[in-house]
Order: structure tokens, then C-alpha cells, then sequence
């Protein structure tokens, strides 16, 4: 049990903490090296994003039907291949597409990766990744088990066919057999359509107006506070971006109930203020040690206040759709990624929460999902 916990875990540390923590802090050196601008290069992470919202859509949906381990021993090859892709490029084109596929398959990283872009190269904390999600494989495909519940898959329930059933199929032509014991198409897309429940879309538009404030102080950084304090060391500036991961990692919200009440006061006052702190510090604090010590106490601040939110609102989702909760989380995720704005909007992440709260019960008759997992149209 304790190695499919840390199989897991590790997967969920690579989208979050690797692919962007070691790729934002080079993005300097990467333009460089590539001989393009960093506003260009800067759009790798735009597209990382896109792609692995499709991506956690797309295991979340495959996963339901086939189980959780064929997703992984998928996906997890998708990430060694992007990763060496990503650490190959030789051009814009290359780097996106790799970042694309890169950030896919993935569904202490920015101190590495800028350690690495300083002394070595950018390309090396790529490589590192790839053959971490190799790794991994081999060790999903040597231990770890289907954890799906037996008879929950859709695979499962094709299979219990009755015996009528299954000897008609075998009396069918050989080419329209075959047909049907392919692997079957399933809309990525389909776990979108859990956000007609406005309690799940608000708090989903919640999650990316506040989220956007860690994006907006951290992708760059080295143009803003590495600039204006003279830093130019990568090392430096994967150090600054830490700060922000120990924030998310110093709290956690464990009652089950009133979950979304906990994150009202962080979504009104802490989100947005530690990002205009940060704003005002690097515009008018002159001293370079002084104002680099504020931005990083706001940066871990930040980290704090997004976490504050986020964690009872991911809880929220799962015991609202407990049945569907990988499809859930992955379309929060997804819709949560793909839009992202400017500071201010964190404010309009609260009103969402508080009207969730306000008249949570009688939206939660509005495209509810029913036993068979369709979904009741309002009305």
C-alpha cells in the first residue's frame, strides 16, 4: 500500500511542481538559447496548461471506463518522450509541440531547475523528467494493481454481458467481431458537461480567478523582481518561486462540513492583497535586500492564501460528486487552467463562493446528476 501511495503521489507531483517549477525559472536562458524573446517562450506555459487540461479530461475519462492503471502505463510513455522532445528543441515550433505532449502526458523543482540552467543547462532538468516518468512506469507496470472497484468499470460492465449476448457477438462475422473488441473513443470533452451544476461551476470559477494570481507573480519573475533587484543567477530565481509550493503545502482543511465557508475570507482579503503587496513592493522599495525579502514573505503568503481556497473547495467537489470525482476534478481543472485573467478578478472568485454558500441547496437542483450518472436539465 505505502509504494502505491508514493507511485501515485509522485504522478501528481510531476504537472504541478516539475514541468512548470523547472521551466519557468530558464525561460531567460531558453530564449537564448533558441534565439527568441522570452514573451514568446513564455507561451510554452500557456500551452503546458491547455495541453494538460485536455490531458487530465482525457485519463479521467478513459480511466473511468478501462480503470486507473492502463491510463498510467499510457500516459506515463507520453512523458518520457515529451521530455526528451522539450530537452531537444532546437526551435519555437519544437519546444511547443513537445511542451504540448510533455505537459499531457504527465495529467524542490524550480531550485533544481534553475540550479541546473545556471551551471549546466537548461536541458538537463528536462531529461531528468523524462527518465523520472520512465522510471515510474516501469515501477506501475511492475506494482501496481487496477484500484478500481470490481464490476465500476465501463469495461467491467461490457464484459458481464449476458450469455445470449455474448454468443450472438461470437456468432457474427469475424471482421465485425473484431471491430468490436477494439479499444472504444471517449469524448474528452464529456466531463465539461458536470459544470451545468452551477455549484460546481462556481466554485470552479473560483479556483482559476484566484489561481491566476500565483501564475501572474511567478511565469515572470525573472523580468520583474529578477530585473529590479539586479538578479540574473537562475539558481536565484528558482529559490524565489519555492516560497510559493512550501505555502500550498503549510495548511489543510479537514472538516467535512461548512468546507466552503473556510475559504470566504482568503478569497476576499488574502489573495488579493498579497499579489498588490508584492506589485507595490517591487515598484517602490529601492533596497534590493529589503524589497527581495517582502516579495518572497508575499509569494509564500500567496501560496498560503490560493491553498486556503483551494483545498475545501476540491473537497467540496468530491463529496458533491462523489460517483463521478475523477471526472469532476479533472473538469474543474480544466476550465479552472484554460482561463486565466488579470489580479484583480480574485474578487470575483469570492462573490462565486459566496453566492455557493448563499444559495447552495436550491442550486444544487440544477443539473444534478441522477442515479445513472445523466444529468437533470434545470427546470
Amino acid at each position: 500500500m505505502e509504494l502505491i501511495v508514493t507511485m501515485v503521489s509522485f504522478c501528481g507531483l510531476i504537472p504541478g511542481l516539475f514541468i512548470s517549477g523547472t521551466f519557468i525559472p530558464c525561460i531567460p536562458q531558453i530564449s537564448k538559447d533558441i534565439k527568441s524573446t522570452s514573451a514568446i517562450v513564455s507561451m510554452a506555459v500557456s500551452v503546458s496548461i491547455l495541453s494538460a487540461s485536455l490531458g487530465a479530461m482525457t485519463a479521467s475519462s478513459y480511466s473511468t471506463y478501462y480503470g486507473r492503471r492502463p491510463v498510467y502505463l499510457t500516459f506515463l510513455p507520453l512523458l518520457f518522450a515529451g521530455s526528451l522532445g522539450v530537452a531537444s528543441a532546437q526551435s519555437v515550433t519544437q519546444l511547443m509541440t513537445w511542451r504540448a505532449e510533455q505537459a499531457f502526458g504527465a495529467s524542490p523543482a524550480p531550485f533544481i531547475g534553475g540550479l541546473s540552467a545556471h551551471y549546466a543547462s537548461w536541458r538537463l532538468p528536462q531529461l531528468v523528467m523524462g527518465l523520472s516518468g520512465l522510471f515510474v512506469f516501469v515501477l506501475v507496470y511492475a506494482f501496481l494493481p487496477e484500484t478500481s472497484h470490481p464490476g465500476e468499470r465501463g469495461v467491467d460492465k461490457v464484459k458481464s454481458l449476458s450469455d445470449e449476448g455474448a454468443a450472438a457477438l461470437r456468432s457474427e462475422r469475424p471482421l465485425r467481431r473484431f471491430t468490436k473488441t477494439l479499444p472504444i473513443f471517449i469524448n474528452p470533452l464529456r466531463p465539461l458537461a458536470l459544470m451545468r451544476n452551477p455549484n460546481l461551476l462556481f466554485v470552479c470559477l473560483a479556483g482559476f480567478f484566484v489561481l491566476q494570481t500565483g501564475y501572474t507573480l511567478l511565469v515572470p519573475i525573472a523580468y520583474t523582481i529578477g530585473e529590479r533587484y539586479g538578479i540574473s543567477n537562475e539558481a536565484i530565481i528558482g529559490a524565489c518561486i519555492l516560497p510559493s509550493g512550501l505555502g500550498t503545502t503549510t495548511w489543510r482543511h479537514l472538516v467535512p462540513e461548512d468546507r466552503l465557508r473556510a475559504a470566504l475570507p482568503s478569497a476576499l482579503f488574502a489573495v488579493p492583497t498579497f499579489i498588490w503587496a508584492s506589485g507595490f513592493i517591487t515598484s517602490f522599495v529601492k533596497d534590493n535586500r529589503v524589497g527581495l525579502s517582502l516579495n518572497v514573505l508575499c509569494i509564500f503568503l500567496n501560496g498560503m492564501a490560493i491553498d486556503f481556497v483551494f483545498t475545501p473547495s476540491g473537497s467540496y467537489i468530491v463529496d458533491t460528486m462523489h460517483s463521478r470525482s475523477a471526472e469532476s476534478m479533472a473538469a474543474n481543472t480544466a476550465l479552472r487552467s484554460v482561463i486565466m485573467s488579470i489580479g484583480v478578478l480574485s474578487l470575483i472568485g469570492f462573490g462565486f463562493l459566496w453566492i455557493t454558500v448563499r444559495y447552495g441547496e436550491k442550486l444544487g437542483t440544477w443539473g444534478t446528476p441522477t442515479s445513472d450518472g445523466s444529468v437533470q436539465e434545470v427546470g
